[in-house]
């Protein structure tokens, strides 16, 4: 049974395995988590990073299906993932949206996106891979100025706030574990729209990972290890990589969608920077390329990075540090260059990726015992 759910692509590493079951579970229960625990000062923390981890396993695993499987490199990954965001954004700012303007925006972002990635798809695998990726930050750069320039619909630089424009059932509260003085309360937005995340984000990653250990991925690999090769056996690689750019690209724009239902806004910051896209590639290369494992161990270790290790150099400096030298090495500012050096020593230490390294480890340990 589990065999036909992961298409036999198992982690293949006991650590890995015990790695990604914590996360999952930790995931599933994070709610319950920060109120059942009480996490007061960092409550709303924890759950921005728990759905930050969902919704970037999906833009990395997706990314990762690009750039791992098939060689493909793009800069316009975060294009896609805004056009999910601004297409809720839109739809949830206009009088009376419920759940149908809901599903609808989303279904038109995918829409969207999908078109937009085959004509990237059309014109730009015409050429070679650099000027491939080249097309692909022009678009992301126009698309930036297109947001700007359209500032009626979009909110310009400003964005949109839809606090107003969910939908009655996320502003709803739900009592569980219910006690004399001791109730424990999720609203809505904090409950059902993270399971609505979630699971959302679990079935997909279950997709992905069928389909990159599917016929399909197989020839994906295929052109990523020898293109010609793969052209001479009677397969088109234009038309497989059309494939994989479209349904990564959706996927991308379902990452936005839902986060944007998370944050409630869609910002350019949040979604369409470069920073965005550096942070996706590293979490990739840091993960391992060509695994879709990767993409969770990447997303968890750079979106805890991210918010923990800036808010731990503000308590630091909160502390009271007056030796000037240390005090500019541990001000929140340079969380930036911790964060830099931690990608040189797992690019150092790690150069095939955590998932890699840790299944050449447990190879190794099974080919010794298998001696012995």
């Amino acid at each position: 049974m589990l065999n036909k759910i992961l298409s036999g692509d198992y982690p293949r590493s006991r650590v890995l395995s015990v790695m990604l079951g914590v996360t999952f579970l930790i995931l599933a229960l994070m709610p319950f988590i920060v109120e059942v625990f009480g996490i007061e000062n960092g409550r709303q923390l924890a759950m921005d990073s728990a759905v930050k981890i969902c919704i970037f396993i999906l833009l990395a695993a997706s990314y990762d299906m690009l750039l791992g499987y098939t060689a493909v490199i793009s800069f316009a990954h975060t294009v896609f993932f805004a056009i999910g965001a601004y297409s809720v954004g839109i739809m949830l700012n206009q009088p009376g949206a419920d759940w149908i303007a809901l599903i609808g925006a989303v279904i038109l972002g995918i829409i969207c996106s999908a078109s937009l990635a085959l004509i990237i798809a059309l014109v730009g695998l015409r050429v070679r891979t650099l000027f491939f990726t080249m097309i692909t930050l022009a678009v992301a750069a126009g698309f930036l100025f297109l947001l700007v320039k359209l500032s009626a619909w979009t909110g310009g630089l400003d964005g949109l706030n839809f606090d107003d424009g969910i939908p009655a059932l996320l502003a709803k509260k739900f009592l569980f574990f219910p006690s004399e003085g001791a109730d424990v309360a999720l609203s809505g937005i904090r409950y059902v729209s993270y399971y609505l995340i979630f699971l959302i984000s679990a079935v997909v990653f279950w997709f992905m990972l069928r389909m990159v250990n599917s016929p399909l991925g197989r020839v994906l690999q295929a052109i990523r290890e020898n293109e010609f090769r793969t052209l001479a056996i009677g397969f088109k690689p234009v038309i497989y990589k059309m494939i994989v750019i479209v349904i990564a690209c959706s996927i991308a724009s379902l990452a936005g969608s839902l986060y944007a239902i998370w944050l409630r806004s869609a910002v350019p910051n949040s979604y369409l920077t470069l920073n965005i896209m550096i942070v996706v590639l590293i979490m990739v290369v840091v993960g391992g390329m060509g695994t879709i494992y990767g993409s969770v161990i990447g997303a968890v270790i750079m979106t805890l990075m991210e918010n923990y290790l800036r808010t731990g150099l503000n308590n630091v400096i909160g502390e009271g540090i007056d030796i000037p030298v240390i005090h500019e090495l541990i001000h929140a500012d340079r969380w930036l260059m911790y964060l830099g050096i931690m990608y040189v020593l797992c690019v150092y230490f790690f150069n095939i990726g955590v998932v890699g390294k840790l299944r050449v480890m447990a190879a190794e340990k099974l080919l010794k015992k298998s001696q012995s």
